[in-house]
């Protein structure tokens, strides 16, 4: 009973992914980067494991449609299971690269409130707003310390006021991020109260003791 499954850029159709994820009850990290979008879909399941990462970096289609869908609660069911959504103990999600916009974050906010780390990097369509969508969260702000935003183009200088009220925070990358600043960055991590410091250029760490 493997906890970790690595099936990054197969041709993987959705029944066969329920068919293996099904007899992995003891999984906890699923990694599906660059895999078909359908395959994705066989994630919405009562028999999916209860997972603590998921990465579907580099998914093709992977939209706010399919966030929505996926974490939705299963519309099968079995005898001993519940009829939450099986993904809401979810700790590290990994999107970097795909379609989704602001809109997926208000379902990953509010379906995920156990998230510890979120890579957006790459995310073309990530605007300021749906960085707001993780200020106002009241479980983001208590529990999120990781947060990825290299590379993508939209976010400006206006999501840092937002993520200031991210109490755990002690990660962010906005490294090729170019409507933000290294000195609007440089004072983010000034004004932290987790002893923040710019380990790079526009990349944010805890200060090494």
């Amino acid at each position: 009973q493997p906890e970790h499954l690595i099936l990054d850029w197969t041709i993987l159709a959705k029944r066969q992914l329920s068919w293996a994820i099904a007899r992995i009850p003891s999984m906890k990290n699923l990694s599906l980067e660059g895999v078909p979008i359908q395959s994705v879909y066989g994630l919405h399941t009562c028999l999916c494991p209860q997972l603590h990462t998921l990465n579907l970096s580099f998914v093709r289609g992977l939209n706010d449609h399919a966030i929505r869908e996926i974490l939705s609660p299963p519309k099968d069911s079995r005898p001993g299971t519940d009829s939450k959504s099986r993904l809401r103990n979810l700790k590290c999600l990994k999107l970097s690269g795909t379609d989704i916009t602001d809109v997926a974050l208000r379902y990953i906010t509010q379906g995920l409130q156990m998230l510890t780390q979120l890579d957006l990097s790459s995310c073309q369509r990530i605007t300021d707003a749906g960085v707001c969508q993780i200020g106002i969260s009241l479980n983001a702000i208590k529990t999120l310390y990781e947060l990825d935003l290299s590379s993508c183009k939209l976010i400006t200088e206006m999501s840092l006021d937002h993520l200031s009220k991210c109490e755990a925070l002690t990660r962010l990358d906005l490294r090729y991020v170019p409507q933000v600043s290294t000195q609007a960055v440089i004072k983010f991590a000034a004004k932290s109260r987790n002893d923040l410091q710019v380990q790079d250029i526009k990349l944010v760490d805890k200060r090494k003791v």
